[in-house]
């Protein structure tokens, strides 16, 4: 069935954070005979500009879901993140589908979103981090007073990113394999004429009227490039390549997830250097490629947050356990 036979609703999956809740209504604001239209500022009252605090009166045209349904996948293997998750909605196989993408370069941006996006109202973001971690393995390792504690937030990221474990972005990758869903990427929501663009060839992909109001989308457009992390889109990348080209950049105010990214990507590049723990980092980019030039040799041996080192198991891999299948 082609998307111009399938009536069926259209649905937004996106990773927690990333704005599907505002592609969602800014497309069915669109719609010509939308109940959004008088609505100009669709924002809570949250520093992180959410939809999540308002309730409208949408169409049945559009709905949306992150990539997995939380209630049956291994993201609640924490019996601590039950109550916090609630009734979420689930893809629906039957459903034509938007799928918000990203390049690669912008997969820390999508975790940084996800980090300062989707915490519950009550929970401190670093406190969620530790909350969807595997608790058991956070009590023997760090102990039982880890509540608020950068580092140890910053070191779980670090293993996670490692390991390449995150359910999301496993599901992601099984949505974008599909060549019916239409492909909206992230960076096209934060440019007027690139969202606009993505407004009319999702009205010709499935077949719909969506009318365009420019003013508006200037007005959305304008306000999402001061949210966090948007306003910082950039920065992590930015840093990685003046450090893997040797050019001097400022890099003292890097968030923990963009320290633990670029650590990972230097640990994963380079022979087995170990970046300290904590969260204390560097103020330049000389300061980094100074301690990778002088990384000692005797303090080399295999990272413990790789599973593979060279082709050769690691018997001290943090999480106890392998992620691919070699003898």
């Amino acid at each position: 069935m082609t998307n111009n036979e399938n009536n069926s609703p259209i649905q937004i999956i996106y990773h927690p954070g990333l704005f599907g809740n505002l592609i969602r209504f800014i497309l069915d604001r669109s719609l010509p005979d939308s109940r959004l239209k008088n609505i100009k500022d669709p924002f809570d009252l949250r520093k992180t500009k959410t939809l999540h605090d308002v309730r409208f009166e949408y169409s049945d045209k559009f709905t949306n879901s992150h990539q997995l349904d939380f209630h049956n996948s291994n993201f609640l293997h924490s019996p601590a993140m039950k109550p916090l998750v609630g009734e979420t909605r689930k893809p629906e196989p039957d459903y034509r589908k938007i799928i918000v993408t990203f390049d690669e370069k912008d997969e820390i941006f999508v975790h940084r979103a996800c980090f300062y996006r989707s915490a519950p109202e009550a929970i401190n973001p670093l406190d969620w981090t530790i909350i969807r971690a595997d608790q058991k393995f956070v009590e023997e390792t760090f102990g039982k007073n880890t509540q608020s504690k950068k580092m140890v937030a910053k070191e779980l990221l670090k293993i996670e990113f490692h390991a390449m474990e995150n359910v999301f972005m496993q599901e992601h990758k099984k949505f974008i394999e599909e060549n019916n869903h239409y492909h909206f990427n992230i960076r096209n929501l934060f440019d007027v004429d690139k969202l606009i663009n993505e407004i009319k060839n999702i009205a010709g992909h499935f077949n719909i009227k969506l009318d365009i109001d420019k003013e508006w989308l200037v007005f959305i457009t304008d306000h999402l490039r001061k949210v966090k992390p948007v306003d910082t889109m950039d920065r992590c990348s930015n840093v990685y390549d003046a450090i893997i080209n040797k050019k001097l950049m400022n890099c003292g105010d890097l968030d923990i997830l963009e320290q633990a990214w670029i650590e990972t990507h230097l640990e994963k590049d380079h022979d087995c250097p170990l970046f300290p723990y904590g969260t204390r980092w560097f103020n330049n980019t000389d300061e980094v490629n100074d301690f990778m030039d002088n990384y000692p040799t005797y303090l080399q041996h295999m990272n413990p947050r790789l599973p593979w080192h060279n082709d050769r198991r690691n018997p001290f891999y943090l999480k106890g356990k392998l992620d691919d299948t070699r003898q």
